[in-house]
């Protein structure tokens, strides 16, 4: 099998099916019962809004539980399901009045859009739009809000176009540029034309302002009781940008591309300290997971995890039989297909061998990799009273 040197992934997960509904709120100790889970987010959170969802597929409806499924669960929701479902083409969804899960894969905050080389906020997948979807459709005093993982698809496309207009100039245009101008203002832009890292982080910061601004308007102001944001992971440490750190090192030296990670873990640093930051006048009703801390603390000791190979990709393993970094990708429905657990079990001795792998393919974690990332925010939503 294939091996990469990875530690935190994009994005993201929740709780494990761990019972009960009742909890205590956090301000007023008053017993409360969450009879409402509602989730934005992007791809680990969305569990079936195309169909399937982003990591090894199941053999059975409600096997391999996607983490917005999990804490549903978790608070005893007999029914939870997608609230958009894709319909056919472009940016075309149905809507479902009954169902809670807003996370839609591919959803960022800034939702900037490389082909049309604009922000579409009015589509599901922008997290904008969810949140304001979510906000029109009200808030009971018993719903929990789980504000996902949408924000490492910010980082990865900040990302994607630093590393394209800077190493691959002549075959891209200037997205990094036109993708800063976004958030960043022209006088910024213009102040630190030759300095990425500056507006990175810059453009990082205003994304938490963006997300914090949203999530006030559309959640806290129409009534949300208890919200959780996660933090953003460093996407880097994922088998997608390991395999372009090591083609910018192919094509420069390794020097060049340490110093690439080290100004995006840079900027993802500055990103989780201003949404810390922004979300401190609503500590009573707000809280931050700790993805960034807890994610690479699983990675950096794998065995006190139950993790066997952090490595590897099972459905580059399974569909492609261990073909390069990023080789496949979960974002089709011929590979979603392909990448079930019965194929996988089918390729290694005993069954079952990849059950314990961190990934999935080179962005989305295994279905045991939904199971770790739950338990940090089991852990979470219990220290403060919400579990």
């Amino acid at each position: 099998m294939k091996k990469y040197l990875l530690a935190a992934a994009a994005a993201a997960a929740l709780l494990t099916a761990c019972g009960g509904g009742g909890s205590s709120d956090s301000q007023t100790n008053t017993k409360v019962s969450v009879t409402s889970v509602k989730v934005v987010g992007a791809s680990l959170a969305d569990s079936g809004t195309f169909g399937y969802k982003f990591t090894v597929q199941p053999a059975g409806s409600t096997t391999y539980p996607v983490y917005s499924e999990r804490i549903a669960s978790a608070y005893g929701m007999s029914s939870f399901c997608p609230f958009y479902t894709y319909v056919s083409s472009g940016s075309s969804f149905a809507s479902h009045s009954g169902c809670t899960n807003y996370a839609v894969a591919g959803a960022a905050v800034n939702n900037y859009d490389m082909t049309a080389r604009a922000v579409l906020d009015t589509i599901p997948t922008s997290a904008i739009k969810q949140l304001v979807d979510l906000g029109n459709a009200g808030f009971a005093s018993t719903d929990l809000l789980i504000v996902g993982e949408a924000s490492a698809n910010d980082t990865a496309s900040l990302t994607s176009a630093y590393v394209q207009q800077t190493f691959y100039a002549a075959f891209s245009t200037a997205d990094f540029t036109t993708l800063l101008a976004t958030l960043v203002s022209a006088a910024d832009m213009t102040a630190y034309a030759s300095d990425p890292t500056t507006l990175g982080t810059l453009y990082m910061q205003a994304l938490a302002d963006k997300l914090v601004a949203a999530v006030k308007t559309n959640a806290l102001d129409k009534g949300a009781p208890r919200i959780a944001i996660l933090n953003t992971l460093d996407v880097t440490m994922t088998p997608k940008f390991q395999a372009m750190l090591t083609s910018i090192a192919q094509a420069t030296n390794a020097a060049t591309a340490m110093s690439v990670q080290a100004m995006v873990n840079g900027w993802i640093q500055a990103y989780n300290a201003r949404l810390a930051s922004d979300i401190a006048a609503y500590s009573s009703k707000i809280v931050i997971v700790d993805f960034y801390t807890n994610f690479t603390a699983e990675f950096t000791a794998p065995a006190q995890h139950g993790l066997t190979n952090t490595m590897a990709t099972v459905c580059d393993e399974i569909v492609t039989g261990g073909a390069a970094p990023g080789a496949t990708s979960l974002d089709t429905p011929s590979v979603v297909g392909a990448c079930t657990d019965a194929a996988a079990s089918a390729m290694g001795s005993p069954s079952n061998w990849w059950m314990s792998f961190l990934f999935a393919d080179n962005f989305h974690p295994t279905p045991y990799g939904h199971q770790l990332l739950g338990q940090i925010v089991t852990n979470r939503l219990t220290e403060v009273g919400w579990l």
